[in-house]
């Protein structure tokens, strides 16, 4: 979701299955409530060995807004937030502390499914409509400014890195979010410098 607009974020490129490319995650599918399906470029070789929190998820945006004054000229104001999960809600099920992924397991030989400790998708996803429609309006107040935001995966490799067939493993992405046990995070930067490849979890 990429939007021309002002507000305070921080994701894995391209690529077909078996296309002689390094290995790594070629696209993400989430359901909508708490599952969330990573595709790679071949098979994977120890999903039962790694720890599923080396994955973490983000809600973040990224944003360069400038403003105009008549006395003092302009001037630009940039950065990335990352929020976590646990964060999103006032309900009883969100104890604000960091939301857990509660297990991996295959579910094709390249694809890795991740379960949610509860759901979380139509709240997270409604927040970021709204923000979106918030988006537009500073657009229309702030011409040049823009932003990005969404939700992100992030990937630290632990003691056990996940591994292809071949004992390959994939690059970290956004791995300073993954080992903070921080609910928020922050830079004064646009365009989540520290997130690349940038993996978005695409809302349904």
């Amino acid at each position: 979701m990429t939007l021309v607009a002002s507000l305070p974020l921080l994701g894995c490129g391209p690529g077909d299955i078996g296309d002689g490319g390094p290995f790594r995650i070629t696209s993400v599918d989430f359901d909508g409530d708490a599952t969330i399906t990573l595709t790679f470029s071949r098979p994977v070789a120890n999903v039962d060995e790694i720890d599923p929190n080396d994955f973490r998820i983000s809600v973040a945006q990224t944003y360069s807004v400038t403003y105009t004054d008549p006395q003092y000229g302009s001037y630009t104001y940039e950065g990335s937030f990352y929020a976590d999960i646990g964060t999103f809600d006032y309900g009883s099920q969100y104890s604000y502390s960091r939301f857990e992924i509660l297990s991996a397991t295959l579910a094709a030989d390249n694809q890795i499914r991740l379960e949610g400790e509860f759901s979380f998708g139509s709240n997270v996803c409604q927040q970021l409509a709204d923000v979106e429609q918030q988006l537009e309006m500073y657009q229309a107040q702030y011409p040049g400014s823009k932003a990005d935001l969404g939700m992100f995966l992030h990937y630290a490799a632990g003691d056990i890195p996940v591994l292809s067939e071949k004992d390959e493993t994939i690059a970290d992405i956004g791995a300073q979010w993954v080992v903070t046990q921080e609910l928020y995070m922050s830079n004064e930067a646009y365009g989540f410098p520290n997130l690349q490849p940038k993996l978005e979890i695409p809302c349904p």
